[in-house]
């Protein structure tokens, strides 16, 4: 595969779409199997009966921790290159926590390095304060430095584990203060 244009050559649209558009169950497609990959962990073959057990017992309470629920999802962005989706995010309403979630945010292997992590999350970003959210919290894990990275560069902060991830070991909580002022449910303007 030959490697995209670079950028200040193509065209880029930023665009709403519904949970259900192919291109972003596409892209949420490879990032589940890209995170598979990355935090694969299971027993060994010769693993006793027990500990067969034990990792099913996690990988469910972990299975429920990244099940998500359309009865919060806001809204889905993509980020198109010439037509083509190269990136993803999400947002889902955490009222409990006073805060909009980010999720699913993934890049094309075939886009990164371009900048369109900070694209996609600069978006999310807008899109969560023009509906009334104060903060934005997400969840990543170690395996994930590209996204801790980015995070952080955006001026993320460290938090501890929110529920569901309170069950996931190893989950790198974060948060981002950006300035909305009533409930993030609520209709942007």
């Amino acid at each position: 595969m030959t490697a995209p244009p670079s950028l200040p050559d193509v065209t880029i649209d930023v665009v709403e779409v519904s949970w259900d558009d192919a291109e972003g169950r596409r892209l949420r497609a490879a990032f589940d199997a890209e995170m598979a990959e990355r935090y694969g962990d299971g027993p060994s073959r010769d693993a006793p009966p027990e500990a067969v057990v034990q990792v099913a017992s996690a990988r469910d309470r972990i299975a429920d921790a990244f099940a998500i629920r359309l009865e919060t999802f806001l809204t889905s962005v993509l980020v198109r290159i010439d037509g083509t989706a190269a990136a993803h995010g999400a947002l889902f309403d955490r009222p409990d926590l006073g805060a909009v979630e980010i999720r699913k945010v993934v890049v094309d292997p075939a886009y990164r390095g371009r900048g369109l992590g900070h694209r996609i999350m600069s978006e999310l970003e807008s899109r969560a304060a023009a509906r009334g959210a104060p903060r934005v919290v997400l969840d990543t894990g170690p395996r994930q430095p590209d996204a801790v990275a980015l995070y952080e560069s955006r001026g993320f902060a460290r938090i501890p584990p929110f529920p569901p991830y309170t069950s996931v070991p190893r989950a790198m909580c974060f948060e981002k203060l950006v300035g909305g002022v009533g409930p993030a449910s609520a209709t942007a303007p």
